[in-house]
């Protein structure tokens, strides 16, 4: 069986530093980005926590997740960690980077659509659909906007 063999070891979100779990998801520039802009579209602020910390910290600040806000964390955390995995992933095979932009709306939208199909839309606070672009009517959601 053929293995793939990464001579160059550098972060290929940022190019600057070793790659670990540790830097590519939390230390990276890039992904500093990203945390950045999603963190703050949806409101939500994290102490800068080294990754074991942080999955415990939010496991304590996020235990109901069957109500819709107490889902956003877990899922914020879930879909930026699948995102920049899949964007180091297209760098190394693809040599197809893409912009922090583009990365952003993929989690958006992957919140958007977790949102608008939770059994109980009827309780998603005031703010929720404003936040992540998601129109309803009657609690109904009806289209997603940009």
């Amino acid at each position: 069986m053929d293995y793939l063999h990464l001579e160059d070891t550098r972060c290929k979100l940022c190019n600057h530093e070793e790659e670990s779990h540790e830097h590519l998801f939390f230390q990276c520039r890039f992904s500093s980005q990203v945390w950045r802009r999603i963190t703050g579209h949806a409101k939500i602020f994290w102490p800068p926590l080294a990754w074991g910390s942080l999955i415990d910290w939010i496991a304590n600040k996020y235990h109901n997740n069957k109500l819709v806000h107490q889902m956003i964390g877990p899922l914020l955390l879930a879909a930026a960690v699948y995102h920049l995995w899949q964007e180091r992933n297209r760098r190394v095979f693809h040599n197809n980077p893409r912009t922090i932009h583009l990365l952003c709306e993929d989690i958006y939208q992957q919140i958007r659509i977790r949102v608008s199909n939770h059994q109980r839309r009827h309780e998603i606070p005031e703010q929720t659909p404003a936040i992540w672009g998601v129109r309803l009517r009657g609690r109904r959601v009806v289209a997603f906007v940009s």
